[in-house]
């Protein structure tokens, strides 16, 4: 009753608040945030002292954001050991560790400390009743993200980890029982399960089923046709939802989310290529995705190179961050300054009910392909992979981007059963050739002919550069 009711004051507080004022303090925080690193945790205060920063100086933000050094997995989890990480009150009490991907070669890591479950648990119902009317619908959580990544929420739970067949027995026998079955899990494996599903038989519709889907980007294109398989429009429905999600093992599981807004507001952009520069300001022709973010947990800056740096501002926090550096490429947008843009843009019924600010996360800053000094980004090859639905149905959703014979090649995973032939090979090629400049070789491979990547499939973040 009690969490209900917290629940019901922050909806109101996200909803009626002046956007300027759910951000206003956020940088003051960080600078408390930074007293408290130094104070709690060896190895940040060794960092201080390598950098002949005295902490005791750093009294504003403007001292915060042009004094206090970027840290990274290079510079803080691969020195370090985890107990010079944390406070040393804290390692004791571990009661469960998370590892990022390993996409970039090290591990970076989260702590959840014994005692902690319930202010956990209380952010995640929290954020998914923001979203699905948990409260008001009987509703069954199923995550299916990789192994070791727990979810902890009070909703009745099943972690099936990567296993389609696990989440169609359970779609069949238990969530016709419930209002609305809500499933976590990576782009790749949710096409995997929303096709699989489909052939067993599955009526999505029916049973009230919306996705969440994190760990990797994906384009439009994919949001359309799993769309279409599951019966449902991303721009008009709100009951059943295809929502993106990005988190960092580091900060959390949910640090950004979509709304059904942002996604009208990206599929808008995708369209509109004035909109979308404005709004992303790339060169890319694959719109970033617009995220909510809460800076009350985070606070966010940019970095000169295009990336944002977190700082995380709860006391509570088990492995404190300053101004940490992910590699992952976007910009800042406050809630005012999107909907004066909206209304410049003659869409102002697109304006997002959470008050929240906004980021625009674009990919990651190695991302990207030099060729002849044109630049390719895989993202770009993902908005053409499913762009035929025929050819959507037929590959996994794996490709590897390179330079072969001086020429950029691509070449594409199939299905299990799928045969490589020249005809779809061209199918592929035009709808890529829509996204890119370069003309492309395309090369097709059988699912099991396939040489990348084949021991951690849908486990793992797939790398597109060769």
């Amino acid at each position: 009753m009690i969490n209900n009711l917290k629940r019901k004051w922050i909806r109101r507080y996200l909803t009626t608040s002046d956007p300027d004022s759910l951000v206003s303090g956020s940088a003051g925080k960080a600078v408390s945030a930074f007293h408290r690193a130094v104070k709690k945790s060896e190895a940040y205060r060794r960092i201080m002292e390598v950098q002949s920063i005295r902490p005791g100086e750093i009294k504003s933000p403007d001292d915060f954001s042009k004094r206090v050094p970027v840290t990274d997995k290079n510079n803080f989890f691969s020195v370090f050991p985890l107990n010079e990480i944390m406070a040393k009150q804290d390692f004791p009490k571990i009661r469960n560790i998370m590892t990022s991907s390993g996409f970039s070669g090290k591990f970076a890591f989260g702590a959840d400390l014994l005692g902690r479950e319930s202010s956990s648990r209380f952010f995640v119902d929290t954020a998914l009743d923001l979203l699905f009317n948990t409260s008001l619908k009987k509703t069954f959580l199923i995550n299916c993200t990789p192994m070791g990544v727990h979810v902890e929420t009070s909703l009745p739970l099943a972690e099936t980890s990567v296993r389609s067949d696990m989440v169609i027995a359970i779609l069949k026998k238990v969530s016709v029982h419930y209002d609305q079955t809500i499933i976590i899990g990576d782009p790749y494996f949710m096409k995997k399960l929303v096709e699989e599903g489909c052939e067993a038989g599955i009526r999505w519709k029916n049973l009230g089923v919306s996705l969440v889907m994190g760990q990797d980007w994906f384009p439009e294109t994919l949001r359309s046709y799993l769309a279409n398989l599951m019966e449902l429009d991303p721009e008009k429905t709100t009951d059943r939802m295809m929502l993106a999600t990005m988190g960092l093992t580091e900060l959390g599981l949910n640090v950004f989310h979509e709304t059904p807004e942002t996604v009208r507001i990206r599929r808008m952009a995708q369209r509109d290529g004035h909109f979308r520069e404005k709004l992303f300001g790339t060169e890319k022709a694959a719109c970033g995705t617009l995220f909510h973010y809460y800076p009350m947990r985070f606070f966010l800056e940019e970095h000169t190179d295009g990336s944002l740096l977190f700082t995380t501002l709860s006391k509570s926090t088990v492995i404190p961050l300053i101004r940490y550096y992910s590699g992952d490429c976007g910009k800042l947008i406050s809630y005012n300054e999107l909907v004066r843009l909206l209304a410049q843009f003659r869409l102002a019924d697109l304006k997002p009910w959470l008050k929240l600010p906004l980021a625009t996360m674009t990919g990651r800053a190695t991302n990207v392909l030099p060729y002849k000094g044109q630049p390719l980004y895989p993202e770009d090859l993902k908005l053409g992979l499913y762009e035929n639905e025929n050819a959507a149905r037929q590959t996994t959703g794996y490709f590897v981007l390179s330079v072969e014979q001086e020429k950029p090649l691509v070449e594409v995973q199939l299905k299990p059963g799928m045969t490589p032939s020249a005809e779809l090979g061209k199918v592929y090629s035009r709808a890529f050739q829509q996204y890119v400049k370069p003309e492309l070789a395309i090369k097709l491979y059988s699912y099991h002919d396939f040489p990348y990547g084949m021991e951690l499939n849908y486990e793992k973040k797939f790398l597109n550069l060769k």
